[in-house]
């Protein structure tokens, strides 16, 4: 029973209170439960040996006999602490331990069966102290429960007070905190706003535009900017309602001139709907009358919730941009009526070449649609295609240099024709230097290069045609110049003496086939009948033109089938025939037709054909009288020639005779002054014929010099022999300095003595007798220099220019005493310029005398010089003795005079009259010289000399040509016939002696 109270006692214990925080349970088996119950026993065992250990330490003190009454302190300790089922369990050890403790003699244990009962006593009494101190122990809990659920409860009402008051106090700290953080938040928002008010206030003031802000609730100006200000010329201004009222008199345009009203504002119609305005332009005109143009932009403000607070409006001041720009406008207006005004192309293209503005020529010209030229290079397809690459290297030189260019091109038009255009552009450039766009034009040049080439065809024909003295040669210069310049085909027809047309040149392009050239420039000739034709050109004296051939033209010009099949294959499409008129009449015509080139005649080209058939018509005339003043100076020179021939053979026997005489001597002085005279005047006559032939051959160009190595002096020398006979006649002083040292140079040395001897001969012609004449010669650098000076007759200053003209005469025939052709001085300068040098003449006046002065170079450049052969000495009688000489010639007294002086100088002289006489003596005597006349009754001198050259014993005899002609075709004549040398008559002694005696020498 008692261990069944004790169960129940241990399964009725009180749970801990519950609460909001755990409590704290008894340990022990009848407590709440604590920790686990493993330790509660624990711990009864603990107090169980304790309790044994205890009674085992006290055994001394205790004694024996009283061992289990301790066990009951260490029951009690186990159900205090631990609970009933620890007491039980620490009783039950107890019990278990009692036999090891004897129990003391005399009691109850000691006696046999009195254990048993002594332990069941124990056993109750300890379960006794088990449940009394279970008891206790639980009454103890339940009061520390209750004192626990008390403190929980003072502790709960304490903890939620302190959690109160921490409430509290954290909602004080987070007030303060809170206020303090809002007020450094206000104080840094406020000072946000200072800066950012600072910062808008500054932008404000910089931005380029005026800003007007008006607040919703008072529709008043809240702010406005110095800008708005300026612009508004302090007419708004904060405070200012929106509608303007009281804004000093300032008025608002429209672009249509109405104004805006108080509600028309931007910034009023924003605030009021809500109305966004965007660069609305209005015209403010101010009291004073100033107008000012401003572009308005305004928009509402608005909270988060989207209700308008307010309007913002933003004002530029474009007066001067709209004045820009109206002048722009109304300069690009200018530009363009301008561009469609002139005549040429004008265009505008952008930095890739696409084409920004073209103006109406281009089309007027192409015929191409606008919409065309949008395709990027469409428009070069009018240009011609040889043209093309020209173009486009222009373009891209122009581009990568980005400066100007001109070029000239062939552009299309709408009738398929090109014309030359000269194309002119520059490039436009942006402030940063950028490219922007090039401006070009095309200017229409075709009929300036047209004059151009016109004009060129007629210089060059004219100069082609002036320089050209024959006559077809100058027409057939005319036709080929005339293509493919002017025509595609040229024809030059001149009248012959019946009357007739000639062709006399056809000149076509080289594409044409040649049948058809030969059939209708050669084969067939248009018909007579043909209108506008040939024919009917050179009957009127007018010009024709076709500008477009038709079928029926051809038709009409055709001769017969084959002619018209050739006239469609030539295919011609303009046609001109102009008549060459002279002075004299119809020369002929200039028949000029386009075929290939497309080509169409018009009446400018008829112009240039009338002028070129003018031109063609002198020089045609020109050449004619060319070619009859070329037959007159032909026969001049024949006469010439034949006078020089005619007076050299009378010449010849009368110098022969007075050589004769003076080589035989004569005592009487009457007889040597009559051989002297007549010696003086047969050299004058010589020298007059020689001059006069000289000089024709100077004009002619057929003058040649022989050039040799030698020095001036001897020139100069032989100058001086030649005109001393002269001089002395008139009793003159000659005087005469030459420089010491040699001046040599180059030089025909005959002919630089014949010059000299001229001017010495001119001054003694023009002084006084017994005048002086001094001859001075110096070298001077790299030149020489001849000086005659005279004190006679002098030259007037006006005359100065003239006195080396042919024939100059300065005084009046019946005055000139003398005498002369006035050729000296003009032979002069022809032969010294032909050495290279110059003449010159100058006077103080009449009576006052002159000087003339020859410079000539010392290098004289005259090619192919030869060494001058040395001087032989003058033949006797012995070099010349035993030479067996015919001389032949049909004048007697020439053969005879010749002969007799031949035979002084001791040859054997045999005559002949005619030429086969003179062929059969050479054959029968066999002579070492034959001197033959050339012109000979029967065979002339050439023949007989070709003859003699064919026979074998002719080939050793030295044949001799002893003539008048002395012209440099009748001396290589003579070469060419087997003659060895060239004697011009009359003939010195000395020269033929000369040659008898040596007959390698080569006199002149």
């Amino acid at each position: 029973m008692l261990f069944a109270g004790l169960a129940r006692e241990v399964g009725n214990a009180p749970s801990p209170a519950g609460g909001s925080r755990r409590l704290r349970r008894l340990p022990g088996p009848f407590g709440g439960g604590g920790g686990p119950s493993w330790r509660n026993y624990a711990m009864g065992l603990v107090f169980g040996l304790g309790a044994m250990a205890v009674r085992l330490g006290s055994s001394p003190i205790v004694g024996e006999g009283r061992a289990l009454p301790t066990f009951f302190l260490g029951v009690a300790a186990a159900a205090c602490l631990g609970g009933v089922g620890p007491a039980i369990a620490t009783l039950g050890v107890m019990l278990a331990a009692s036999p090891w403790f004897p129990s003391p003699p005399g009691s109850e244990a000691a006696v046999g069966g009195a254990t048993a009962m002594g332990l069941g006593l124990y056993a109750l009494s300890g379960g006794g102290v088990a449940y009394v101190g279970g008891r206790v122990r639980r009454s103890l809990a339940r009061c520390e429960l209750a004192r626990q659920v008390a403190g929980l409860q003072a502790d709960e009402r304490l903890r939620a007070a302190r959690v109160e008051e921490e409430r509290l106090l954290r909602e004080q700290v987070d007030l303060r905190e809170t206020a303090e953080g809002q007020s450094r938040r206000l104080e840094d928002l406020l000072r946000e706003v200072r800066e950012k008010n600072a910062f808008l206030t500054a932008i404000l003031r910089q931005v380029p535009a005026g800003l007007l802000v008006a607040e919703s609730g008072t529709a008043r100006i809240l702010l406005c900017n110095d800008e708005a200000g300026r612009i508004s010329r302090g007419s708004i201004r904060p405070g200012l309602p929106v509608d303007l009222e009281g804004a000093d008199g300032l008025i608002g345009r429209r672009s249509d001139g109405s104004t805006y009203g108080p509600d028309d504002w931007p910034l009023a119609r924003t605030l009021r709907d809500g109305e966004a305005v965007a660069d609305e332009e209005i015209e403010l005109e101010f009291s004073d009358g100033e107008r000012r143009r401003v572009s308005v932009s305004s928009g509402p403000a608005v909270d988060e919730s989207g209700r308008p607070i307010a309007a913002v409006a933003a004002l530029l001041d474009v007066t001067a941009r709209r004045a820009a720009e109206d002048g722009l406008v109304d300069s690009e207006r200018r530009f363009r009526q301008l561009a469609e005004a002139v005549t040429q192309v004008v265009y505008i293209t952008r930095p890739d070449d696409s084409i920004a503005f073209l103006n109406g020529r281009w089309f007027d010209y192409t015929g191409a649609s606008r919409d065309h030229v949008e395709v990027k290079d469409a428009w070069l397809a009018a240009i011609h295609p040889d043209d093309v690459p020209v173009v486009l290297g222009a373009r891209a030189r122009s581009k990568e240099a980005g400066g100007a260019t001109e070029i000239e091109y062939r552009i299309r038009g709408r009738d398929g024709s090109y014309r030359w255009f000269l194309g002119r552009s520059i490039w436009v450039r942006d402030e940063s230097g950028a490219l922007t766009s090039r401006i070009g034009t095309a200017t229409d040049i075709d009929d300036q290069k047209r004059a151009e080439r016109a004009a060129r065809f007629l210089a060059d024909a004219g100069a082609r045609l002036a320089a050209l003295t024959d006559a077809e040669t100058a027409l057939r210069e005319v036709a080929r110049l005339a293509v493919p310049a002017f025509a595609d085909w040229c024809a030059v027809d001149v009248m012959d003496a019946r009357g007739g047309l000639r062709r006399v040149v056809a000149a076509h392009d080289e594409r044409d086939p040649a049948w058809v050239v030969e059939t209708i420039s050669h084969r067939y000739r248009l018909r007579p009948d043909m209108p506008q034709g040939i024919f009917e050109v050179l009957a009127t004296r007018r010009p024709s033109l076709v500008s477009d051939l038709t079928d029926d033209h051809l038709r009409a010009a055709a001769r017969n089938e084959e002619h018209l099949t050739a006239l469609r294959a030539f295919a011609p499409r303009s046609y001109m025939c102009i008549p060459l008129v002279g002075r004299e009449g119809v020369l002929g015509a200039l028949s000029f037709a386009t075929t290939r080139s497309g080509r169409r005649y018009d009446r400018d080209d008829l112009g240039l054909a009338v002028d070129l058939g003018a031109r063609a018509a002198v020089a045609l005339e020109n050449a004619r009288l060319y070619d009859r003043l070329r037959e007159a100076d032909r026969r001049k020179d024949d006469f010439l020639a034949t006078l020089a021939h005619e007076l050299r053979n009378p010449m010849a026997p009368i110098s022969n005779a007075v050589s004769i005489l003076r080589f035989k001597g004569s005592a009487d002085p009457d007889s040597r002054w009559a051989h002297d005279v007549i010696d003086r005047q047969v050299s004058h006559l010589v020298r007059l014929v020689d001059d006069l032939l000289d000089v024709s051959r100077i004009t002619r160009d057929k003058l040649e010099l022989r050039p040799d190595r030698m020095d001036l002096a001897l020139a100069v020398a032989d100058a001086v022999e030649i005109a001393r006979p002269a001089v002395d006649a008139r009793e003159q002083d000659l005087r005469i300095d030459i420089a010491p040292g040699p001046i040599p140079m180059v030089a025909d040395r005959t002919r630089l003595a014949q010059a000299i001897a001229n001017l010495l001969d001119n001054a003694s012609k023009f002084s006084d007798r017994g005048a002086a004449i001094d001859l001075h010669v110096a070298r001077e650098g790299d030149r020489a220099d001849v000086r005659v000076t005279d004190r006679g007759a002098g030259i007037a200053a006006d005359q100065l220019p003239r006195v080396f003209d042919m024939f100059a005469q300065f005084a009046p025939v019946l005055e000139r005493s003398q005498g002369g052709l006035g050729i000296g001085l003009a032979l002069a300068r022809g032969l010294v310029e032909l050495h290279g040098g110059t003449i010159e003449a100058m006077s103080p006046g009449p009576g006052r005398g002159s000087t003339f002065v020859v410079r000539l170079p010392l290098d004289a450049g005259v090619a192919d010089a030869r060494p001058s052969p040395a001087t032989q000495p003058q033949p006797g009688v012995d070099e010349t003795a035993r030479a067996r000489v015919l001389v032949v010639d049909d004048s007697e007294d020439i053969a005879e005079s010749l002969g007799r002086l031949l035979s002084l100088h001791g040859c054997e002289v045999h005559l002949a009259f005619d030429g086969e006489t003179a062929f059969r003596m050479a054959g029968s005597i066999r002579p070492d010289f034959a001197v033959l006349d050339i012109g000979l009754p029967g065979m002339n001198g050439y023949q007989v000399a070709e003859a003699i050259r064919n026979e074998p014993w002719g080939r050793d005899i030295i044949l001799i040509a002893v003539t008048g002609w002395g012209r440099a075709n009748d001396r290589r004549r003579s070469a060419e016939a087997g003659f060895d040398h060239h004697l011009v008559k009359p003939v010195e002694a000395s020269a033929l002696a000369e040659i008898i005696a040596d007959p390698t020498s080569t006199y002149p």
